[in-house]
């Protein structure tokens, strides 16, 4: 109820760079902003509400985005929702508020406490010959491996809850710090005729060291063309 939304979308997908500002919890890649609170998100239970009456849209509210492009197709929904911000303190999302009052002192940035947050994905297009590229990212002190099956059939293995059946093989296997949360690994299709057609289904597992927390990435098909 109440204003329509008015979001403007920002990306910013150059690595390495100071991307989107999230406060104090680190830089993002993509960011929905308003440059006032017209049009912006209010909670229904609110006493009070920042701006003109009207100006708000009263919530809740469900935003979708596209992704499109070149090997966009292999991505999933918590390759985004498990990706963690870049900096000093990690979160999965960052959230700014503006709260009410004089001067609207009671404004401030909330996030959450990421888990081990498991994601994976692949980028390129996996084609005979074609080299695709197998990306896994974690939270700081979380190890684990992205996998590959030939079944997708979610199973219990060792009384773990897995998105894939078995057996399946380790592409990657590694453990994230502070500095390192993202592995990569590049592998080449071979160029066999056999193949197309065929689809694997990946899927990453992370556990923390005390071997009580697992995160399990959704699970995403790749299927062999010509």
């Amino acid at each position: 109820g109440g204003a329509s939304p008015a979001f403007a979308l920002g990306t910013d997908f150059t690595p390495n760079d100071g991307g989107i500002g999230g406060q104090c919890f680190g830089a993002f890649d993509v960011e929905l902003s308003r440059g006032n609170v017209q049009g912006g998100i209010a909670n229904p239970a609110a006493v009070l509400i920042p701006g003109p009456p009207g100006a708000a849209v009263t919530g809740p509210v469900t935003f979708v985005l596209a992704v499109n492009g070149p090997g966009a197709a292999n991505l999933t929904t918590s390759a985004f929702a498990h990706s963690l911000s870049r900096g000093n303190t990690l979160t999965n999302v960052a959230c700014k508020f503006q709260g009410g009052g004089f001067g609207a002192e009671e404004s401030g940035t909330i996030g959450n406490t990421p888990d081990c947050s498991a994601g994976g994905w692949v980028v390129g297009t996996p084609s005979l010959g074609s080299t695709l590229t197998f990306v896994e990212t974690g939270g700081v002190g979380c190890c684990g491996c992205l996998v590959v099956s030939l079944d997708p059939t979610p199973t219990v293995w060792e009384g773990i809850s897995l998105p894939v059946g078995l057996p399946f093989f380790a592409v990657i296997s590694t453990c994230f710090t502070q500095s390192y949360r993202i592995e990569t690994f590049d592998l080449q299709i071979p160029a066999m005729p056999e193949l197309v057609g065929v689809t694997f289904y990946g899927a990453v597992l992370l556990v923390d060291a005390s071997l009580t927390q697992f995160s399990w990435s959704d699970q995403f098909p790749l299927t062999i063309t010509l």
